[in-house]
């Protein structure tokens, strides 16, 4: 599972404005999710608490002259809302309840009001689902910079073992093994594949034709994930063509020996032998093998500016349940024995050249196309004459080191690494030497074409790994001082080329399988300055009404219609307190100058709950208090006799009793 970067970083395949965006693991970001969930629908209920205000102060303009108790009961609603389908719902409840009454466009007066906090209901609610739209998605997967464990470029040394060697052509099939396997998945059936690429495009675009020729026009930031500017990326070309050479020239034969005359392979003079004793042999399947630079082709072959390469395919017993006109397979040979056709060749070649191009998109130049001798010595003396900078400098570095370096990425390398395995139709073999069907006339074609994809996958895969160097292989690392002046003597490259190459370790773009979730910096700024305005102008919406004064009409309904002085109003209507002891205090809730006590509601006539009014409480409070004594004087009885003998209190003393009482 790959390692990813979290935090903040640019996105340069994106508009300008757009470019930002925020990584978080998976857990954190659904955190982070929730929490912008919950500022958009604070920023909703505070942008209708902004509507509330404006449609009381509508009301109040609309019915200034004839107010009715409905409008009253309309405005208390608004301006006390605290959602907008509350609000709704409380509209709908006061008309069912005046629906009776004749009240005149009851129903349209409703609407006026409950439509638009329906509207804004829907509004808030759609923008709290759709907040997930911050989140970047996609069905290939969230992209996101990799984490770079050791980052460099890598060679073999000269002087390695013979066991360094085995470990290293080992690897080596390993990496074209997986290559090809992606290939299949990717480029050949890309829609039925199950898996997800981490790669920023799943395939190379490439094109083809039945020649067959490819061509790869690639662009290092778009294509390959080396996140970059438009000025710090460069454009890489690759193609080939192939053709089939049905007659191999000179055929030298000799018992069972038969040896094709196209040019010195390896030192030989020769360049394929053959032994037919495998034409009789059974399960056997093909044989496949190709030469890049160990091949001379002869001058009537050479393609000048490529890196050509020869591949040979030996049919030997395969069976055909029908003739094969393909020029690379070319099985007519009806075998009565086998009751099956089989090759007409013992061996049939295809020569395939190959050619790479670079071009600067800043400067709208390109190179010659060039083989990997002439690519390599251009890496080395940064001599492409295309104005690069030194961050494009550094992205050909890594382009040209995995196509020249150590290996040299050949058609003729994906044959000689994968043998057979290269060939599609070896996968529709069955027994290994009966064909269960291949193309009639253009399998040649299939084959050249996945050749190619094959080794757009390995470079996809050797870019990548820039990164992420695996430590079995030595490494030429961005942080050791030896390591970076190999870079400047060797490579050929300048200290800020270095530099620049150092700084990619932290540039590259892959696709996320599930390890973090990416969101728009641009849509997270959006969602916060927005939802913060939203709710200042919501806090302070009353003051801002106020102060817009005869804009917006309304003020005493304003005061007269909140909650908190309902209820004052409701309390000064029973005399509480008295008149003129209220007082406003910190976000207009009135006080009282002292403490109250106020009664239990109580139930009058019809049903309606009211506050007693001050006097009845008073009244209430006298007749307590004379029960009370009464109580005392039951529960607790004493001798009259002897109070009047011993108390026998003067005149004056008895009114100061009956005072005290």
């Amino acid at each position: 599972m790959a390692d990813f970067q979290s935090g903040l970083w640019w996105d340069y395949s994106r508009p300008t404005g757009l470019q930002g965006a925020i990584s978080l693991p998976m857990t954190q970001g659904n955190i982070f999710l929730s929490f912008l969930t919950i500022i958009v629908a604070m920023s909703g209920a505070s942008l209708w608490g902004i509507a509330a205000f404006l449609l009381h102060s509508f009301t109040v303009r609309n019915r200034r002259n004839k107010v009715e108790i409905f409008d009253i009961q309309q405005r208390v609603n608004l301006i006390n809302s605290e959602s907008p389908m509350a609000t709704v719902i409380d509209l709908l409840r006061i008309y069912m309840a005046w629906s009776k009454h004749g009240i005149p466009g009851l129903a349209t007066r409703t609407v006026d009001i409950a439509l638009p906090a329906l509207l804004f209901w829907v509004g808030i609610t759609a923008a709290s689902i759709f907040t997930f739209k911050v989140a970047t998605s996609g069905d290939t997967g969230v992209l996101g910079l990799r984490r770079s464990n050791t980052c460099g470029i890598y060679t073999y040394p000269s002087d390695r073992s013979s066991k360094e060697k085995e470990s290293s052509r080992r690897i080596l099939i390993e990496e074209m093994i997986a290559a090809r396997n992606y290939a299949d998945n990717f480029y050949l059936n890309s829609t039925a594949s199950l898996s997800r690429s981490p790669n920023v495009n799943t395939t190379l675009p490439h094109t083809e034709s039945l020649m067959p020729s490819c061509l790869l026009e690639s662009d290092s930031h778009l294509m390959l994930g080396i996140n970059a500017p438009p000025s710090d990326r460069i454009h890489f070309r690759a193609g080939t063509t192939c053709s089939v050479v049905r007659k191999a020239g000179l055929l030298s034969k000799t018992g069972d020996s038969r040896r094709y005359y196209l040019g010195k392979v390896m030192g030989e003079n020769y360049t394929y032998e053959y032994d037919r004793g495998f034409r009789s042999v059974d399960g056997i399947g093909y044989f496949l093998s190709g030469y890049d630079s160990e091949w001379e082709p002869p001058i009537g072959l050479r393609v000048n500016d490529s890196e050509m390469n020869i591949i040979i395919l030996s049919g030997n017993n395969v069976r055909h349940r029908e003739s094969i006109e393909d020029p690379l397979f070319w099985a007519t040979e009806y075998n009565k024995n086998l009751t099956a056709f089989v090759s007409n060749n013992d061996a049939n070649f295809m020569i395939c050249p190959d050619q790479y191009q670079f071009c600067s998109p800043a400067t709208n130049q390109c190179s010659p196309w060039s083989n990997n001798t002439v690519l390599g010595s251009c890496l080395m003396s940064q001599s492409l004459g295309l104005g690069f900078n030194d961050a494009q400098a550094a992205t050909m570095t890594r382009l040209a080191w995995n196509i020249y370096g150590p290996i040299g990425l050949t058609t003729a390398l994906v044959v000689k690494i994968l043998n057979s395995g290269a060939l599609d139709a070896s996968s529709k073999l069955m027994f290994s030497d009966v064909s269960l069907g291949i193309s009639t006339d253009n399998q040649w074609t299939i084959e050249a074409s996945r050749w190619f994809q094959i080794r757009l996958a390995f470079l996809q895969t050797r870019v990548a790994a820039y990164i992420d160097v695996p430590s079995a292989r030595v490494i030429k690392s961005m942080s050791g001082l030896n390591d970076r002046s190999w870079l400047h003597e060797q490579v050929g490259l300048s200290h800020r080329q270095v530099d620049s190459l150092n700084s990619q370790c932290h540039t590259q773009l892959a696709r996320s399988s599930g390890e973090i979730q990416s969101f728009s910096f641009t849509g997270v700024l959006i969602i916060v300055i927005v939802g913060s305005c939203l709710t200042i102008i919501s806090y302070n919406m009353a003051g801002i009404m106020d102060a817009c004064g005869r804009l917006l009409s309304g003020l005493n309904a304003r005061q007269g219609d909140d909650k908190q002085h309902l209820l004052r109003m409701a309390l000064d209507a029973s005399g509480y307190p008295a008149i003129g002891e209220w007082k406003t205090s910190f976000f207009q809730v009135p006080v009282t100058s002292h403490r109250e006590t106020v009664a239990d509601l109580e139930v009058a006539e019809r049903g309606l709950t009211l506050y007693p009014s001050k006097e009845a409480l008073t009244n209430r409070d006298s007749t307590s208090t004379d029960e009370a004594v009464e109580l005392r004087e039951r529960t607790n009885p004493f001798d009259k006799s002897m109070q009047t003998t011993e108390m026998t209190p003067g005149p004056s003393t008895a009114i100061k009793t009956l005072l005290t009482m």
